[in-house]
């Protein structure tokens, strides 16, 4: 059963209470793999929730962000459990079975081969490892394509069944889903349907989901 949370959790930036809920899900010795870590900045923060038994690593395809990653994780007290590495989440070169948890905040609309990321999520996975995936996606209908956000970057608009199926393809079990496109609605009021700065439209029937999914024990 996939659990759904409904209920009002504010109007602050959606990002906060996306980044507070996966703290919430770490535990103490988890083996940590952040992808599309970016500079690192989030990826320290959830080293603060681990022990000396625990471990992160972040990866992200830019050398530049890692670059500037490991300028920020010199400077943590947190460097003795993460680290930070160049990688291409489509092909992985991390071992099978290697990793407890898996966090991906708003990576996968980025990719091209998007099922051959979610299979390498799955198959680095221990089982009963846990993967946190969050993006921004259609509620329903057709694709709509690839457009460029306000960083340059292109980025494909699916519905959320396409990356359900996906998920279900590579294995996965859906423990948990909810929606926080209302406090990110909120949050863009006064920006005229508009990211940043670049012309990147909104789609109307646009969700930011975030799903919980579980590698099977067997």
């Amino acid at each position: 059963m996939i659990e759904h949370f409904d209920q009002h959790i504010g109007v602050s930036f959606p990002h906060r209470f996306e980044k507070s809920y996966i703290q919430s899900e770490i535990r103490p010795d988890d083996t940590i793999i952040d992808l599309g870590c970016g500079i690192g900045q989030t990826t320290l923060e959830f080293a603060e929730h681990l022990t000396a038994g625990g471990s992160i690593l972040g990866i992200d395809l830019s050398k530049n962000r890692i670059k500037e990653a490991n300028i920020l994780l010199k400077k943590s007290v947190f460097k003795d459990r993460a680290k930070f590495r160049i990688g291409d989440i489509e092909s992985l070169d991390l071992g099978d079975a290697s990793a407890s948890l898996i966090i991906s905040q708003g990576v996968l609309l980025h990719v091209v081969d998007k099922q051959s990321a979610v299979d390498e999520m799955y198959r680095i996975l221990l089982p009963g490892g846990r993967a946190i995936v969050s993006l921004a996606a259609l509620v329903d209908g057709n694709p709509l394509g690839w457009e460029t956000d306000s960083t340059g970057v292109p980025i494909e608009w699916l519905p959320i069944y396409r990356y359900e199926e996906m998920f279900t393809e590579a294995g996965f079990k859906i423990r948990l889903y909810f929606d926080l496109a209302p406090q990110m609605k909120e949050a863009l009021k006064g920006m005229e349907g508009r990211v940043g700065s670049a012309a990147l439209q909104v789609p109307d029937n646009w969700c930011y989901a975030l799903w919980i999914l579980v590698k099977s024990s067997n």
